[in-house]
Parts: structure tokens; C-alpha cells; sequence
């Protein structure tokens, strides 16, 4: 399905170049939400076994850098 730009009430469909630079957008934007709720995921994790005293140095170093 093609996109448009919607200019002075005129839809105007993208061009080739517009449509792809627009996939390659989405597509980054996938993947950022997903890298961003895989470092949620394993903050989260860190701070329970912070919270119950499990933690270990190196993950302790990890959970300093996640929760920058």
C-alpha cells in the first residue's frame, strides 16, 4: 500500500526513494524497541537479584551501566 504526503490538501504518493527511506525507518524502529525492552527485561532481573542480595559484582557493574 503506497504512502502519501498530505500537501496544502493534497495527497501526493511517496516515491520510490521516500518508501524505502521510510521501510528502513520502521524497520530501525523495530529493532530499537526491541534491543530497549531486552535491556528492561535484564535490568529487571538484575534488580530483584540486587533486592535479594544475589547479586554478583560483574552483574552489579551491569545493572550501574543499565540503569544509565
Amino acid at each position: 500500500m503506497p504512502r502519501y504526503h498530505q500537501i496544502r490538501d493534497i495527497q501526493v504518493p511517496f516515491t520510490a526513494d521516500e518508501e524505502a527511506v521510510r521501510d528502513a525507518e520502521e524497520t530501525q524502529a523495530v529493532i530499537d524497541t526491541a534491543a530497549r525492552d531486552e535491556r528492561q527485561a535484564r535490568q529487571d532481573v538484575l534488580e530483584v537479584k540486587l533486592k535479594d542480595d544475589s547479586i554478583t559484582f560483574e552483574e552489579m557493574k551491569e545493572l550501574m551501566r543499565l540503569r544509565r
